[in-house]
């Protein structure tokens, strides 16, 4: 009996974690979105990605701390119903999808403790839910940004983006190589900071980061 019950706690633990990093994660978009807004009309492409880069420590912590198969994907199901909830209904198929193909890479045991797997992982999730915000304008246009409240120059900005292959390229790969750097410099946090204060055990990492 207290062996289940002790599995009981540690899996309220770990859905404890995945949902306060998926909110902390959320709150970072948020605040990072908000001064770009100004000059958005040239720096909407690389927006995301900054936003993948500033949020990415909060990913690996969450990945790291619990390690375990379904990790990813309960958080992209979260993040999904999030942006369901704010009325981006669209992204929630894209989330789930990033989810389902993480978990395949994250499969093998002991990918949860492996920096790259979390890497790729992270910027998988960051290029999928890009899209996931882009073609929606590409394929409704006008009626999408009436449905999200989108008016005036915002909506013309958000257009002429998604609505070019080439910047939509561009704004994918942007937001990987953001994502990737990102895990770096969560690696260097995690080792320098959260390891030390005893978030994240030092034996579960060791030769890991």
């Amino acid at each position: 009996m207290m062996n289940k019950s002790g599995k009981r706690n540690h899996r309220a633990k770990d859905l404890i974690t995945i949902g306060i990093c998926t909110v902390i994660m959320k709150v970072l978009y948020l605040v990072v979105f908000m001064p770009f807004m100004p000059i958005i009309s040239v720096t909407l492409p690389i927006v995301w990605g900054v936003c993948m880069l500033v949020s990415a420590p909060v990913y690996l912590l969450m990945t790291y701390k619990v390690a375990k198969r379904g990790t990813v994907l309960l958080f992209c199901t979260v993040m999904g119903l999030f942006n369901a909830l704010m009325g981006y209904i669209i992204l929630l198929p894209f989330m789930l999808m990033a989810g389902i193909i993480c978990e395949l890479i994250m499969w093998k045991q002991g990918s949860y403790r492996s920096f790259w797997r979390n890497t790729v992982t992270y910027s998988i999730y960051s290029a999928l839910s890009l899209v996931g915000s882009y073609l929606p304008i590409y394929l409704y246009g006008n009626e999408y940004f009436a449905q999200a409240g989108f008016t005036g120059e915002l909506a013309e900005v958000y257009s002429k983006y998604a609505m070019s292959p080439v910047w939509v390229s561009v704004a994918v790969i942007a937001t990987m190589i953001l994502a990737v750097i990102g895990c770096f410099i969560g690696r260097k946090l995690l080792k320098k900071h959260f390891i030390k204060s005893g978030i994240i055990s030092a034996s579960a990492v060791k030769g890991t980061l």
